[in-house]
């Protein structure tokens, strides 16, 4: 394909100039006469200097468009950020191919996609890791043993998605007669309410039980004979007022770690699998935290994060604590330690906290009053006779 360019002229006696062209071997094509003094023609682009050699000064060249694979790229090459554009898109496209860009889990019912997500990760599979540096069979054996209630499932990993299909197992609900128990006291405290459902019981309001005294029996005493039995498997609950107390300790005078006023700026910048994190060098400081600042974050089509971040000197100093916060702390830890006993169930009806201070030192006593459900299952045993299966 030649380089051709239309071209507009102007002047008068035009048809003289266009005779003369076409002695000279000029070839024109697409001749069109706007007025007696403009004509429009295509020509090829190296007649030019013919076409300015015979029209000199008499007449009005005007170059309206230029064609061609040579002025194509000429202009394409002028286009610097056009081809930079170009070749950025090819770049994500090709960097997002080594990427896993995004997971896609379906089937899921009952179980949390949380613990399938979590098995993935564990294997090094998650947004903006590298593809083929993880072994899919593997993670399926691994996903079955750690995951309950997965019947079957299937991994892919196609163009950077991996897809997880799982199909869920049908839980069967199979009624079982229950065997004879009782309900006994799993802790020791003053009974506040029983709920008896099934059984007898044994216990009443305000009385103190001891571990393992039985709240409501299982065994059922034969009316009409009293030397025959009758077990049941007892059900209900049993809720009493527990008693706990816990004793600590804590120093008047604290290290604690603060700022020295030192600091200097860095930055932190992944792409893909690289990371520059100016921290790692840039840092002195034998004591310090980190400010992060995050500009960019983005995991889809390839992980790219942008973060300032700043680094602070820090150092321990002593301070002494006052009274009230020492006790506020004291409270907050032994609330701690008492919810580790009582679970969520239990509800606190009475407190008591007291603080003595010896040298350099708080001991804290605290008496806790709590409502909780004690009661749990132990089996009857028992020699079963003919009478009793009558």
């Amino acid at each position: 394909m030649r380089e051709e360019l239309t071209i507009l002229i102007e002047g008068l006696e035009i048809h003289k100039l266009l005779d003369r062209l076409n002695s000279e071997g000029v070839a024109l094509k697409g001749i069109r006469y706007i007025s007696r003094e403009k004509v429009q023609f295509i020509c090829a682009k190296k007649d030019i200097h013919i076409i300015d050699k015979f029209a000199r000064n008499k007449y009005l060249i005007t170059i309206q468009e230029e064609k061609g694979p040579k002025t194509k790229l000429t202009k394409l090459r002028n286009r610097k950020t056009t081809i930079a554009g170009v070749i950025l898109f090819i770049a994500v496209i090709v960097y997002q191919s080594l990427f896993i860009c995004k997971i896609e889990i379906n089937g899921l019912n009952n179980i949390n996609d949380e613990e399938v997500c979590k098995v993935l990760e564990d294997n090094g599979v998650f947004i903006g890791c590298r593809r083929g540096n993880y072994d899919l069979e593997a993670i399926e054996y691994d996903m079955f043993d750690r995951v309950k209630g997965i019947a079957w499932m299937e991994l892919h990993d196609d163009g950077g998605i991996v897809t997880v299909d799982i199909v869920e197992s049908v839980k069967v609900d199979i009624t079982e007669e229950k065997e004879p128990q009782h309900i006994i006291a799993e802790k020791e405290g003053y009974i506040e309410e029983v709920i008896a459902k099934e059984g007898r019981t044994a216990v009443e309001k305000g009385q103190f039980v001891n571990q393992g005294d039985i709240l409501i029996s299982g065994e059922i005493q034969n009316r009409m004979d009293e030397t025959l039995y009758r077990y049941v498997s007892a059900e209900g609950q049993v809720y009493a007022r527990c008693i706990y107390a816990f004793t600590d300790t804590e120093n008047i005078v604290i290290e604690e770690e603060v700022r020295t006023g030192k600091y200097f700026p860095g930055v932190y910048f992944r792409f893909g699998d690289f990371v520059f994190d100016s921290s790692c060098f840039m840092n002195s400081f034998k004591n310090y935290f980190v400010n992060e600042r995050t500009l960019i974050d983005i995991k889809i089509p390839l992980p790219v994060k942008i973060s300032l971040i700043g680094i602070n000197e820090t150092a321990y100093k002593e301070r002494a604590r006052s009274l009230p916060e020492i006790e506020r702390y004291a409270e907050i830890e032994m609330l701690k330690k008492l919810k580790k006993n009582i679970g969520d169930t239990g509800r606190i009806v009475k407190k008591d906290l007291q603080f003595k201070e010896e040298e350099n030192i708080i001991e804290i006593t605290g008496i806790f009053e709590v409502i909780e459900e004690i009661g749990g299952e132990e089996p009857i045993i028992y020699e079963r006779t003919e009478d009793q299966d009558r």
